[in-house]
């Protein structure tokens, strides 16, 4: 089962940090380091990757690098701005 998922990770105009995973839509998270931004969008998919899995549903079908970063209307609806974003993979702690 894929565990593995990219994340992007936005700095704000604030001075904080705004982690998206992508083949998640409705997990995010803000934080004031990456660190803490993004443990806040890891728990979050851990949840809804459980919730699915408890269903007996499949995870969402891992993107690609290069397939995200096509998705223009993506990153313009999320204000990403390639040049100082920040990407990761993050491995979900999925209870099954």
């Amino acid at each position: 089962m894929p565990r593995h998922y990219l994340a992007v990770l936005v700095p704000m105009a604030d001075r904080t940090w705004r982690a998206h995973l992508p083949d998640f839509p409705t997990c995010g998270a803000d934080g004031s380091l990456v660190e803490s931004s993004l443990a806040g969008a890891r728990a979050a998919a851990s949840r809804a990757a459980g919730q699915l899995v408890a269903q007996g549903m499949p995870l969402p079908t891992r993107r690609s690098y290069e397939a995200i970063r096509s998705h223009s209307a993506w990153a313009t609806e999320r204000g990403v701005d390639w040049n100082s974003a920040v990407i990761c993979v993050v491995d979900l702690k999925i209870d099954e």
